[in-house]
C-alpha cells in the first residue's frame, strides 16, 4: 500500500522452450531453457497521469482492466544465465526493483524487490514441511523496500544504454550528473513493445539494440 494506491506481484506461466540436438555425456540431448519467468502486477486507486509504474529502470506497459483506477501488466525477465539457453548474450535480469515514479515531483516514492532465490544465497536440501514454511521461503524473496532513491529523470533509451551499471547483481541505470557528488539521477526509459504480447514488458528488449 502506498500513497493509497495498491501494489500486487503475483507469478505467472511462462512456457519454456526445447532447444536443439546437443551433444551430451551420454548421447544426444535436447535441454530446456528454463532461464525464463514471468511475474503479473497489478494496481488499484493508480493515477496513470502522475505516476509511472518501472521495472529495472523500464517503464511497464499497464493496461486498464475496466475498473477504475485498475491497471494490469506482465513481466518477462531472465532469472538466471544457464550455459545453454535460447540467448546465451543476454544478461540476467534479477532481482527485479520496481518503482513508482512520481512524475510531477521527479522521485521514486516507494517500489519492492523481487528475487528468484533466497538473496542471501541460501539453498534447501529438502522440500518445505508446511505452508508456513514455504510461505516463510517465498517472504525471504520479496522485500518491500529498496527501492531507487533521489530524482528521476526520463531519458532516451542510447543514453541508459551507456549508463547500465551492475548493483546487485542487477543492471541499473545510474548516473551521477555534471558529477556533482553525492547527488545521483535514476533515468528510466521505454523500450519498444511486443507486438505480439503488447500486454507485457519483455525485459530481453532492454538488451537489445533499440
Amino acid at each position: 500500500m502506498l500513497e493509497n494506491f495498491h501494489l500486487e506481484l503475483r507469478a505467472a506461466i511462462e512456457p519454456w522452450h526445447v532447444l536443439g540436438e546437443e551433444s551430451g555425456s551420454q548421447g544426444t540431448a535436447r535441454y530446456v531453457d528454463s532461464s525464463l519467468e514471468r511475474v503479473q502486477v497489478k494496481v488499484t486507486n493508480f493515477i496513470p497521469e502522475r505516476y509511472v509504474l518501472t521495472c529495472n529502470s523500464v517503464v511497464i506497459p499497464l493496461s486498464p482492466t475496466g475498473i477504475e483506477g485498475e491497471f494490469v501488466a506482465g513481466v518477462k525477465y531472465k532469472a538466471w544465465q544457464p550455459w545453454s539457453a535460447l540467448h546465451p548474450t543476454i544478461g540476467v535480469d534479477t532481482p527485479l526493483v520496481f518503482d513508482v515514479v512520481d512524475k510531477w515531483n521527479q522521485r521514486s516514492i516507494g517500489g519492492m524487490s523481487y528475487f528468484v532465490s533466497h538473496p542471501g544465497g541460501r539453498t534447501y536440501d529438502t522440500f518445505p514441511v508446511n505452508s508456513n514454511e514455504a510461505e516463510a521461503r517465498r517472504i525471504n524473496r520479496f522485500w518491500d523496500f529498496n527501492h531507487t532513491q533521489g530524482e528521476v529523470e526520463y531519458v532516451s533509451a542510447a543514453l541508459v544504454k551507456q549508463s547500465l551499471v551492475d548493483v546487485n547483481g542487477a543492471k541499473r541505470a545510474v548516473l551521477t550528473k555534471e558529477k556533482i557528488k553525492d547527488k545521483k539521477i535514476f533515468h528510466f526509459q521505454n523500450v519498444t513493445p511486443s507486438m505480439e504480447y503488447p500486454n507485457t514488458l519483455d525485459l530481453r528488449r532492454k538488451w537489445a539494440k533499440q
